[in-house]
């Protein structure tokens, strides 16, 4: 649940797009890309991931 006053990430469209790249193309796991990319939460990958595969 959000927080007043809390301020909400946006990613670019190319590093959503380059993360579930990395994921589907290269195997590359939830936590390495969030290492890689900087991201904080690893739940904005599996989202971004359900929204472009079709899953969930």
């Amino acid at each position: 649940m959000a927080i007043k006053g809390q301020k909400f990430k946006r990613y670019s469209e190319t590093l959503k797009l380059e993360a579930i790249r990395l994921h589907v193309e290269e195997k590359w796991t939830y936590r390495q890309i969030n290492e890689h990319f900087g991201i904080q939460d690893k739940k904005p990958n599996e989202t971004i991931d359900a929204k472009i595969t079709g899953t969930r």
